[in-house]
């Protein structure tokens, strides 16, 4: 018994890894935050504080969730990630995605 309770006291934190999820589609949601792209060294980063960060590094984006609410972070017309709170994950880019319209954060009702 004392095994299985400690197996179970450890399953929040093996869900919480990897918790991105290419998806459009927010019903209910509110964008919270919009921000710009800015050149971070051999990265291009957008934070909205207190909410998310997207960095794109080569053929790799990285978002980190900040905040205690589940987001969908996207860039308009190229990707969608669903994210839990206080989580963070990586994708790989996908050919048709640029930086240049900026990171919109949308919180889940």
């Amino acid at each position: 018994m004392k095994i299985a309770t400690a197996l179970l006291a450890l399953l929040p934190a093996a869900l919480a890894a990897d918790t991105c999820v290419a998806e459009c589609g927010c019903a209910g949601c509110g964008q919270v935050a919009s921000t710009s792209f800015v050149k971070s060294g051999n990265k291009e980063v957008a934070t909205a504080a207190g909410w998310a960060t997207m960095s794109v590094s080569g053929s790799t984006i990285a978002i980190e969730n900040l905040s205690g609410s589940t987001l969908t972070v996207t860039v308009y017309g190229v990707v969608c990630y669903y994210i839990s709170p206080h989580s963070s994950c990586t994708v790989g880019e996908p050919d048709n995605f640029s930086t240049a319209l900026g990171m919109q954060v949308w919180q889940h009702p």
